[in-house]
């Protein structure tokens, strides 16, 4: 890192700045969207229904259970 070195001799304050403005960038890469993890899977379901990833029938996909007590 040769040019930031020279920068930092130069001018301290903009390599400073510029060493703060990249901490924040990479911080925001880290941001999430939804507050809840139930947030998120009811946005990840809603998208993945919309693509018919789940097919049209209610319980299709499902193995069903001649077992289960009525």
């Amino acid at each position: 890192m040769l040019g930031m070195d020279s920068l930092r001799r130069q001018n301290p304050q903009a390599a400073l700045m510029a060493l703060e403005a990249a901490a924040a960038s990479a911080r925001g890469g880290f941001a999430c969207t939804f507050s809840s993890s139930d947030e998120y899977e009811t946005a990840l379901i809603s998208e993945r229904r919309a693509q018919g990833r789940y097919g049209g029938q209610a319980g299709a996909g499902r193995p069903s259970c001649s077992w289960a007590a009525r």
